[in-house]
């Protein structure tokens, strides 16, 4: 399975540190991976159209912690099954065994065996794609303006 997993890094480098640690990891491992630092949104519409799975594992670190998961949302809207770690905000915004798997923030095993079952299960991978636009409208503006308004 490895030589067909291409992990795709997108955004910008914000810990170069912790970036290089996952990279040898994956590197390890014998996963190929694509490094895209420059994503307008029409591309990054597209990667999640392409992708199987969203990994996101922020980790809480002094003076710097993951606000909502802005980009777990995005890939929720566009129905992409999403495997991440309970730091932060991300869990708010997601439903855990119903659009992701949560895993305890650093557990590499878990994190692996939590990729493994999406990769390996076309029914919880279907259930997950299709409830995760529902959950992410919960965030949109129009929604939030609403109940502020209320």
């Amino acid at each position: 399975m490895r030589k067909r997993i291409t992990w795709m890094v997108v955004g910008p480098t914000v810990r170069r540190d912790y970036e290089q640690e996952v990279l040898n990891v994956a590197k390890q491992a014998g996963v190929k991976v694509e490094r895209l630092t420059d994503v307008n949104d029409t591309d990054l519409r597209k990667l999640y159209r392409e992708c199987h799975v969203m990994l996101f594992t922020p980790r809480a670190l002094p003076g710097s912690i993951e606000g909502l998961g802005l980009v777990s949302l995005e890939a929720a809207a566009s129905g992409l099954p999403i495997v991440a770690t309970a730091s932060g905000g991300v869990a708010e915004g997601l439903e855990p065994n119903v659009n992701a798997l949560l895993v305890p923030e650093g557990d590499l095993a878990a994190t692996a065996n939590a990729l493994l079952r999406l990769l390996n299960s076309n029914d919880l991978w279907q259930k997950f794609a299709s409830a995760g636009p529902g959950i992410a409208t919960r965030f949109s503006w129009q929604r939030n303006v609403s109940q502020l308004l209320d």
